[in-house]
C-alpha cells in the first residue's frame, strides 16, 4: 500500500452563510435586551413605590416621636398644679366633713 492510499481526501472547507446565523443571534440578542430594558423599568417603578413608601414611614415615625416627645414634657410641666388643684379639691372634701362630726 503506498502512503497515499491511506491519507484521506482533503477536506474542501465549505462555506456556510454564516451571515445568516449571525442576523438570527443578533435579532435574539436585541429582543433579550428589549425585555430586559421592560422589565428593569417595572421593576424601576416598583422600587420608586417601594421607596416612597419607607420615606413617608420615616417621616411618620418622626412625627409620633416628636408627639410623644412633646406630650409628655407638657404632661410633666402641668403634672405638678394638676396634682396640687386635686390636692386642694379633696382637702376641702374631707376638712368639711370631719368639722361635721
Amino acid at each position: 500500500m503506498k502512503k497515499e492510499e491511506l491519507s484521506p481526501a482533503p477536506v474542501t472547507p465549505v462555506k456556510v452563510d454564516n451571515n445568516l446565523e449571525l442576523k438570527a443571534l443578533l435579532e435574539k440578542n436585541l429582543a433579550l435586551t428589549q425585555k430586559n430594558l421592560e422589565l428593569s423599568e417595572e421593576l424601576l417603578a416598583k422600587i420608586s413605590y417601594v421607596r416612597r413608601y419607607i420615606f413617608w414611614k420615616k417621616v411618620m415615625g418622626v412625627i409620633l416621636w416628636i408627639f410623644i416627645i412633646l406630650s409628655t414634657v407638657v404632661s410633666l410641666l402641668y403634672l405638678p398644679t394638676w396634682i396640687k388643684d386635686l390636692q386642694g379639691q379633696m382637702q376641702s372634701m374631707i376638712t368639711p366633713g370631719l368639722i361635721g362630726f
